[in-house]
């Protein structure tokens, strides 16, 4: 590995160490366990071997080795793998974007990880050659078109792009729908995840009423069940 490489990873390490020191921990655990939950609900496969791609705090680790998978977590922030090692979690210091992963799997979550990455073709491609023949990658990326975004941009709050700004990929659907074909990949199940806070949970009928009216603009997130094309 070249003295270059590793310039940038420590770079990376040291963004996404901030990055975690910096989240609103309460409300994006929230998201997680949301999101977590509906992955363990599109899944077909209730155990086996599961790879949490881009752990983070180890939430969703933690959530599918409660469930009853056999978990390994890895995440570029040393602090995040820390943390996951701490709730009992086999984690790894790991850059999804210049290491190739070298187990199989029955799993891998790939959930909010694409959109910081420079190449989220390559790293789909990483995932997809860890999986056991009949493995499934679930994956969740941000909708960066929804209402409020919409509004934010019309009133010139542009805080989402930028040098400061921590995504480096905006997708739509038809770029999530051409980046999974690109992969070799098809899709199984597709859920979308609400723009209503998790915790007002006496709106999930508003919740679900606007994703039926319009996906694209109601929804945060879309969460996808994945397999190879060739299974």
């Amino acid at each position: 590995m070249s003295t270059k490489i590793l310039t940038k990873r420590t770079e990376k390490q040291i963004y996404f160490d901030q990055y975690w020191d910096t989240r609103d921990l309460p409300s994006a655990d929230l998201r997680s366990q949301q999101r977590a939950e509906i992955a363990y609900q599109i899944l077909s496969q209730k155990k086996g071997k599961l790879l949490d791609v881009g752990c983070g705090q180890g939430s969703n680790s933690v959530f599918f080795k409660n469930a009853g998978f056999e978990v390994e977590a890895l995440d570029v922030s040393p602090q995040a793998v820390q943390l996951t090692k701490s709730k009992g979690v086999k984690a790894f210091l790991f850059d999804i974007e210049q290491e190739r992963i070298r187990g199989k799997y029955d799993a891998v979550l790939c959930l909010e990880v694409l959109q910081f990455v420079v190449n989220p073709t390559k790293v789909l491609l990483n995932l997809r050659q860890a999986l056991n023949p009949k493995g499934e990658i679930i994956l969740s990326l941000p909708n960066e078109f929804h209402l409020k975004r919409r509004w934010d941009v019309f009133w010139g709050k542009l805080d989402f792009i930028g040098a400061k700004a921590p995504h480096l990929r905006l997708f739509n659907y038809a770029e999530i729908e051409k980046l999974i074909e690109e992969c070799g990949l098809k899709i199984i199940t597709q859920r979308e995840i609400s723009i209503i806070p998790p915790r007002w949970k006496h709106w999930n009928w508003l919740s679900d009423l606007l994703l039926q009216i319009s996906p694209e603009l109601f929804s945060l997130a879309y969460i996808f069940n994945l397999r190879s094309r060739a299974v």
